[in-house]
């Protein structure tokens, strides 16, 4: 994926919505903690796509807080659902060190 990719997906015609968020806290990180974000799509359907997240601290490796999100792609100019394009579909199964679930 490109440094850009956003604009990427905006001038392809579709663009992602945020419809869910999911958040636990599970511990507490001070303020000079080295902290280590970690992110991957765990699944892609038809149109819908989960992002799993944790912060983790870089010495102990405890998680801080975990979670995911939930997008929705949409086509730019209707704002109506469309199908997550088969590029970006293989784009992330060839990025990822273990692909999304099959849906």
């Amino acid at each position: 994926m490109t440094k850009n990719y956003y604009h990427t997906l905006a001038s392809e015609g579709w663009d992602i919505h945020v419809v869910h968020v999911d958040l636990n806290y599970r511990d507490s990180a001070a303020f000079d903690d080295q902290l280590i974000n970690g992110m991957r799509i765990s699944a892609i359907q038809t149109s819908s796509m989960e992002f799993e997240y944790a912060c983790r601290t870089q010495d102990s490796g405890d998680i801080v807080a975990e979670g995911s999100v939930t997008h929705v792609a949409v086509d730019a100019a209707s704002g109506e659902p469309t199908r997550v394009p088969d590029d970006f579909r293989d784009a992330v199964v060839n990025y990822q060190d273990a692909p999304p679930d099959p849906v």
